[in-house]
């Protein structure tokens, strides 16, 4: 079995006019377009280090969308409000349970300073997130993995 393992995601990427959080959205979009033409929307995952109360997808679900990629996002992950079939998690929610393709999203300086404040490395809640995927795992960071776990 092999598993292959993706960095996306360069700061070079961002537009001036473009917000993080509408470049993540974006991001997350076309990677999930990627995967959905090899993989069965069942077979992939979207972990974020935070709960539905800090993460991208939870943040998406509270507002309305007001973006092309956003509408797509709502429309293919699963929620109480809609029918897609996508799940999304907290890697410590996922901990234990493996999927065929998880895509780690809401890495950055934000979730880095979040857990070293409760005492808990980046690394570890990588470590986990990363090990629940069978075959592919694609980490989306809004900077530099290297700074970020150093």
């Amino acid at each position: 079995m092999t598993l292959a393992f993706d960095i996306e995601i360069e700061s070079e990427r961002l537009f001036w006019n473009s917000s993080i959080t509408d470049w993540v959205n974006t991001a997350l979009k076309d990677v999930l377009k990627d995967l959905l033409a090899t993989y069965a929307p069942s077979e992939i995952r979207v972990l974020s280090p935070f709960g539905s109360q800090r993460s991208l997808l939870g943040k998406l679900f509270e507002g309305e969308a007001r973006a092309n990629d956003e509408v797509w996002l709502k429309s293919h992950a699963r929620h109480s409000t809609t029918a897609g079939e996508i799940r999304w998690r907290s890697i410590p929610k996922f901990k234990g349970l493996e999927s065929e393709v998880v895509v780690i999203t809401d890495i950055g300086i934000e979730a880095a300073e979040f857990f070293a404040e409760r005492g808990q490395p980046l690394t570890d809640l990588l470590y986990v997130g990363i090990s629940r995927s069978r075959h592919r795992c694609v980490v989306i960071s809004t900077s530099p993995l290297n700074h970020l776990l150093s």
